[in-house]
């Protein structure tokens, strides 16, 4: 794994590829940023084989704030076994261009915070590096980062001792990979994975503290993404597989549209 990851840094850095302002990609984030003044607007809808959270909606809007910094702002609506939906999922990200604009590849840092909406929820921070470059036809996106929790998130009681149940999340380290391939002037494929290796968490009842374990969460993508050609929209349509000894879901299908009004012709 270690070898795969720098053999990927290495192509990434040697390859010379403009991506001045990006869609942001199927999943993980781009290392482009939007220009001054521009805005981005995502929405997306999932559906996964659990019983818990199977059906979420992603809302989110991106301004352009400078010529290499963006505001990303990004929250969930879902239900849980078919219950009433809620907001969660609130993520404020703050994305500063590292890169030379006009040539090269994209290298993006990433400073942010996930704000609890629901009880069950806790605040977490975020830091990533985000790399867009390109070899030839085929177009990649490599981020890496890492995401710690630092409060606790009300669970509910024990139903035993009706003392309060508060988790903290398994801290984690992210590694996302996607590649895509045009096939068409309107059409591409892409593939890749997004690998979240969990750190401890731990979990409170009443005043008792205990560990929660680490693990490994890994999933793969294969998806399609349509870009009319000369309008501002593009369309994203993904099937993904869950692996690990802490995976999500086994399987999920997503939609997605982004729309950058002012930039018909922005790299997707």
């Amino acid at each position: 794994m270690r070898k795969l990851i720098i053999l990927i840094i290495i192509l990434l850095f040697s390859a010379n590829f403009l991506f001045s302002e990006r869609y942001e990609p199927a999943i993980g984030k781009s290392g482009s940023v939007i220009d001054s003044g521009n805005i981005r607007f995502l929405f997306g809808w999932a559906y996964n084989d659990l019983t818990v959270e199977n059906s979420k909606f992603n809302f989110g809007i991106d301004f352009g704030l400078g010529q290499t910094t963006e505001l990303q702002n990004r929250i969930d609506y879902n239900s849980a076994n078919w219950a009433s939906y809620e907001w969660g999922e609130w993520t404020e990200l703050l994305k500063f261009r590292l890169s030379e604009i006009d040539a090269g590849p994209a290298y993006s840092l990433g400073l942010g915070i996930r704000i609890p909406v629901r009880k069950a929820e806790s605040l977490g921070l975020i830091a990533g590096l985000y790399i867009s470059s390109a070899i030839k036809d085929i177009d990649f996106d490599f981020n890496i980062g890492f995401n710690p929790y630092i409060t606790y998130g009300d669970q509910g009681k024990d139903p035993l001792t009706d003392e309060t149940i508060k988790i903290r999340p398994n801290h984690f380290v992210n590694i996302d990979l996607l590649l895509g391939y045009k096939l068409l002037p309107f059409l591409k494929v892409d593939g890749g994975f997004e690998s979240r290796q969990l750190l401890k968490g731990s979990m409170k009842v009443g005043d008792v503290k205990t560990d929660i374990d680490g693990g490994s969460v890994w999933t793969f993508i294969l998806g399609a993404r349509l870009k009319p050609i000369d309008y501002p929209v593009l369309f994203d349509g993904t099937f993904s597989f869950g692996a690990g000894d802490q995976k999500e879901y086994d399987w999920q299908f997503k939609l997605g549209i982004q729309i950058l009004p002012t930039s018909p012709d922005a790299e997707w």
